[in-house]
Parts: structure tokens; sequence; C-alpha cells
């Protein structure tokens, strides 16, 4: 009996335990505090900076990535958080540290930031030396904006950056009323759903007298914008206007062109725009621009009177690069285009898809005026072995080093006229893409004695086979080379083989041998090479190779620098996956 009362005891003590902890535990989660004393025993843990994260598991992550930001304290200058997804949750607990006295960079892109999010950290009051806010790629709509706009503290901003966001034209406007961001020198505005009102209010602004970048791309800014825009008298020191991908045609283009304020302006984009000759016309004749380095006019409507209207400027002394892309200047307007003689410093021509075909290949042959050009683009403007042979024997463009002849007809005959070239002395970028140049071509790029400087050559999609690539693989010229793109050709093992024995590349960096029908014995071939020894980036994706091949490729003991390593779609399997792996363990390997 009495034994079994010191079991019932023992029992009943144990459940008074229970009992105990379980309260205690539920005055922990649910404190009731009843006086004064136990709430100041218990404000500690609630007051920390970032209590909040610590009291639920599920944010434990973002925790762990704060936390050592929150450590460094007044120590922290700069803080990258770009792409992190933090959310609004994250943002509060930034905005609520107070010791980042010191703090001059946030970049919080990408990070699915509301309105919720800009609000809270407007109200920080901490980060007086803030010098660049970037804030792109959220959704912050008008009142985000709104809210940041309010912030006084901020007096020392000279970057924000609020690109692809929804502010609309409201949020435009309420930008446009900030009186406290006087070192502003960048705002980027680009893809937020701002149209004429926007463009409108924003030009309005008196403050931002510092401006020196705006852009204002992908919105939907028509003439009238333009036209408001173009009569702001504040930003004098503005020498970036971004206008790309909006709604400005001919009529918001002359009003643009009629600006006396900019006359810092160095960079004016307007592609894809709605604009053509008329507009072109206008700008030639702006006279304010004086400083104008770089104009782009990509996918607009400009013919060959709108490319003679160009030619006719005479202010833009300085212009470097002109860019005019996927218009229809056709052989007529490069004709025309040549006759400028005031751009002497250009040094960037890009005219590629507009249709300019031999006669204006032969056309731009002629010119003698630009004779600092470093890079010209005349990709997919049906050129032919005429049009090549004109342009090889240019002598004017002693300083070209980059020519981009992608998706052309140049064939065997147009690689054979190009390859006698002896004026390029300095090119290092030469792009053959999609010109059916053949074996021929390849023999007779690989025999040219003047680009000893070249360092990047693309002959992707040439149909060149075995002997083409001995060809190639016998050139003693391009000692510099180190890049080179054989992709989508008809290699095959044999001409894989003939490749890996040269010799005078070796200072080849990226080899890409995709789609060339390679198999296993075209691997070992290529695994005997003992020259490329700075090889890092070797692409063989859709070929044939197979284990067999990948275990070939694992024995190379010359290729030591292999950073990126692509054989996906080589049926190589776990085995063959396995001994690149070990090879090359620090690679970055695609199966």
């Amino acid at each position: 009996m009495q034994e079994a009362c010191a079991i019932c005891q023992k029992e009943e003590s144990e459940e008074v335990k229970k009992i105990s902890t379980s309260e205690t535990e539920n005055e922990k989660n649910h404190p009731q505090i009843s006086n004064k004393e136990e709430e100041e025993k218990q404000a500690p843990e609630e007051s920390t900076e970032h209590g909040e994260l610590l009291e639920k598991e599920d944010e434990k992550e973002l925790f762990t990535l704060l936390d050592s930001y929150f450590q460094q304290q007044e120590t922290l200058i700069t803080l990258d958080l770009s792409k992190k997804r933090i959310g609004d949750k994250g943002v509060n607990e930034l905005s609520k540290h107070t010791t980042w006295i010191n703090l001059t960079v946030l970049n919080l892109s990408e990070n699915d930031i509301s309105s919720e999010g800009a609000i809270a950290i407007s109200k920080n009051t901490s980060w007086t030396k803030l010098t660049t806010l970037d804030l792109n790629w959220n959704q912050i709509d008008v009142e985000g904006v709104s809210a940041l706009n309010r912030n006084t503290t901020w007096t020392n901003l000279t970057i924000l950056d609020l690109s692809d966001n929804t502010i609309g034209d409201e949020g435009a406007s309420e930008i446009s009323k900030n009186i406290t961001w006087i070192n502003l020198l960048t705002l980027k505005l680009k893809k937020n759903s701002f149209s004429d009102e926007g463009a409108s209010t924003l030009s309005k602004n008196t403050t931002w007298t510092l401006l020196t970048t705006l852009d204002l791309s992908g919105n939907s800014i028509g003439d009238e914008g333009a036209s408001t825009l173009s009569k702001n008298t504040t930003w004098a020191n503005l020498t970036t206007l971004d206008l790309e991908d909006n709604r400005i045609g001919d009529e918001g283009v002359s009003e643009l062109s009629k600006n006396t304020s900019w006359t810092k302006l160095t960079s004016l984009n307007l592609n894809k725009n709605s604009f053509g000759n008329e507009g072109a016309s206008a700008l030639s004749k702006n006279t304010t621009w004086t400083d104008l380095s770089t104009l782009s006019l990509v996918y607009n409507s400009i013919s060959s009177e709108g490319a003679r209207e160009l030619s006719k400027n005479t202010t833009w002394a300085k212009l470097t690069t002109l860019d005019l892309r996927s218009n229809d200047l056709g052989a007529d307007g490069v004709s025309e285009l040549i006759k400028n003689a005031t751009w002497s410093n250009l040094t960037t021509l890009d005219l590629s898809v507009n249709s300019i075909g031999d006669e204006g290949a032969s056309a731009l042959s002629k010119n003698t005026t630009w004779t600092k050009l470093t890079t010209l683009n005349l990709s997919e403007n049906s050129l032919g072995a005429e049009g090549v042979s004109a342009l090889s024997k240019n002598i004017t463009w002693t300083n070209l080093t980059t020519l981009d002849l992608e998706h052309n007809y140049l064939g065997d005959e147009g690689a054979s006229e190009l390859s006698k070239n002896t004026t390029w002395t300095h090119l290092t970028t030469l792009n053959l893409q999609e010109n059916a140049i053949g074996n021929e071509g390849a023999a007779a790029i690989s025999n040219n004695p003047t680009w000893t400087n070249l360092t990047d050559l693309n002959l992707r999609d040439n149909n060149i086979s075995a002997k083409g690539a001995s060809a190639l693989s016998k050139n003693t010229t391009w000692t510099n080379l180190a890049t080179l793109n054989l992709k989508n050709n008809c290699l095959k093992d044999e001409g894989v083989s003939e490749l890996s024995k040269n010799t005078t590349w070796t200072k080849l960096t990226t080899l890409n041998l995709q789609e060339n029908s390679i198999g296993a014995e075209g691997a070992n071939e290529l695994s005997k090479n003992t020259s490329w020894t700075k090889l890092s980036s070797l692409d063989l994706q859709f070929n044939f190779i197979r284990a067999e091949g990948a275990i070939a490729l694992s024995k190379n003991i010359t290729w030591i620098n292999i950073t990126d390593l692509n054989v996906k779609n080589n049926s190589i399997g776990e085995e063959g996956e396995n001994v690149v792996k070990a090879r090359w363990p620090l690679a970055s390997i695609i199966c």
C-alpha cells in the first residue's frame, strides 16, 4: 500500500513538473507582463535591431545573410545585396539599422521589393553619407517613389537607379518634385511605364543642376514628351541622354534637336524609336552639341535621304561612335555618308543590316576621312566577293582592330580577296560567321601574313571540313590568337586531328568545336595537343565523343588551365562524366 502510494506521489510529482514546464514555456511564448520589473527583464530580448528575424524559423536564412552586415556597424561603407531576394521583410530590417553611419553605397537591385520596402527605406535617417542607391528591377510603384522622395537625409545622393519598376506617370511626377538630392548626377528610370506626361513633369525639375546622366529608355515617351524634355534649362551639365525604345517620331526628334542647354552632351541614344529622314535631318542641324561623341540611331527608318542630311553635319567634330544599325541606308545612303569630312575622329561605325550590298561596300572603301577608325560592323548586308575585295584595298583605315562581316555572302572567293589585305596590321577581331567560305576560303584566310595581332577569329557556320582545318592548323601568323570559333562546321575526326597539330597558337584560351560530328577518335586526337597550354575554355557540345572520348580528353596533361568544359549531348555517360570531373576538379563542367 505504501509502495503504491509512493508510486502515485512520484507520478503526481512528475505531472506537476510537466505542467510547470508547460506553463513556463507558454509564458516565454506569450509573456504576461504584470509589473515594471518583469517588463524590464524581457525588454532587452525584444529590442534587438534584428530580433524579429530570430523569432521565425523560416527566416533564419535571411538572418544569416544580414547578420554579418549588422555586425560591421559603422565600418560598413558598401552594401551589395543585389539578387538576394530579401523582399520587404529584409529591407524593413535594414532600414532600422542606425549604426551604418558611413554607408555610401546600397545596392538592392532584383530583390522583390515593393512600395512597402521603399517606404521603410525612406524612413532611415542614419545614412547621411549615402551616395548610391540602386533599386533596379523591383516592384516599386508611385506610393514607394513618393515615400523615397520625402526622404530629406540623403543630401549626398549622386546615383539613383529605379529602372525596371512600375512608377508610371505619377511616380515620375513625384520624383520631379524632389528638392533634397541637390548633388544628383545619375538618374535611371528605364522601363517604368510612363509616357509624355511623366517626361513632361520630369523636365520641370529645377533641383538637379549637376545631373550628367539621364536614362529614360524603354518607356512610352512620344513627341510631346521629347519636346518638353528639350526645353529643360536646368540640366546644363547633362552628358548622357538615353531615350532608346520609346515612341519618338520625326516631330519629337526635331524638337530635341532645338535644345540649346545641353552644351556638354556627349552621348545621345535614340535607338528603336519611330523617326525617319526628317528627324535625321533635324538632328544634323543641331549646333549646340559640340562635344557629342556617341550617337546611336539604331532601328529607325533612316534611308539614303536621311544619310545625306546627316553627312552635312559640321558640328560633331568630336564624334567617335556612330551606330546606324537596322535602318534602310542602302548603297546610296553609304555613298552619301562618306562625304562627311567633319567626323575625322570617328573610331566606331556600325552599318549592319542596311542592305548596302557590294555597291555600298565599294563606296565605303573609298573613304579617306576616318583615319582613326578602329571598329567597322557590316554584318547582314548582302556583301559578296566584289564588295569585300574593294574593302580589303582600303588604305585609310590603318588603325582598324575589329571587322564584323557576319552573315554575308563572301564565299571562298570573297575570303580569298579579304586575305589579300595588307593595311590592317592592327586587326585583332575578325568575324566571318555564316559566309560559306569553305575550305578554300579558310586556307586563304590562314595564309594572310599581315594580321599578326589577330586574337579573336570567328569562322562558325562556314562549311569547313578536314581540308580547311588542315590549312588553318598550318597557320604561323596568328601567334596572338586567343579565341577560335569553329562551331557548326564539318570537321569530324579527321579535321580535329589536323587542328590539334597546330603549334603556333600558344596563347589560345577559348576553342569552340560544337556541332562538328566529332567522335571518340577525334577527341583522342585532340587530346594529344601539347601547344595550347593556356586553354581555359573548350566547347565540344553536340558531338559524339562518348565515354571513350571523354576518357581520352582526360589524359591530356597540357591543358592545366581549363576552367570551362562543355561536353553536353555527347553521350559520355556516368563513366565519362566522372573522369573529366576528376581530371579538372575545379572547372565548371557541363555534361
